[in-house]
Parts: C-alpha cells; structure tokens; sequence
C-alpha cells in the first residue's frame, strides 16, 4: 500500500486560474498518476454557508472548481467530490454552498 501524500501550499488569493495554475505546477512536481483514472476530492464542510456573514468554515467551491479543472487537464477519467458534514445531511451541505443546484 503505498502512503498517502499530504501537500500544503500557500494560496494568497482565491482567482479561479492562479488557483488552477497552482495546482497544476504541483501536479507536475510530483507527478501523480491522475490520468485515467477517478480521482476523490474531499473538502471540509464544517459550517457550511453562501452567506459570508455567516461566517462559512468550508473548503471554498472556486478551490474544489480549480483543483477538479487541473485534475482534468492532467488526464483524470473522473473526479469526485464527497463529503460527510458536521452539520445536518451533506446533501445540504452542497446545496448551502452553491456547489449543487
């Protein structure tokens, strides 16, 4: 079984193409094998809201959108989103953030 690999990266700001460019160069460095195959994305919801007055503890969508966007271009068959909420059915969770309509 090989280990997971962990990365964190600083990203000063949340523009969908800087974030996509990011973790595209990263993909290249170190050259995970995403092409063709399903790839698992699992944000963190844990005060899941669109309204920023709400103050929303969530793994942002234009962040999931751009990393699942770098994955594609690097040949991944499938990227998947999933994840079970804190708060109330995840379901919801997807909703409250706009990332289901």
């Amino acid at each position: 079984m090989n280990k997971p690999l962990v990365l964190l990266c600083d990203q000063p700001d949340y523009q969908l193409g800087k974030i996509q460019g990011h973790a595209s160069a990263i993909l290249d460095r170190t050259q995970l094998p995403v092409k063709g195959r399903q790839v698992f994305l699992k944000p963190s919801f844990v005060y899941p809201t669109r309204d920023i007055t709400g103050q929303p503890v969530i793994t942002q969508p234009i962040f999931i959108a751009a990393v699942a966007a770098a994955l594609r271009d690097h040949g991944a068959k499938e990227v998947l989103v999933a994840e079970s909420s804190v708060i109330g059915p995840s379901r919801g969770s997807f909703h409250s953030t706009g990332m289901m309509t």
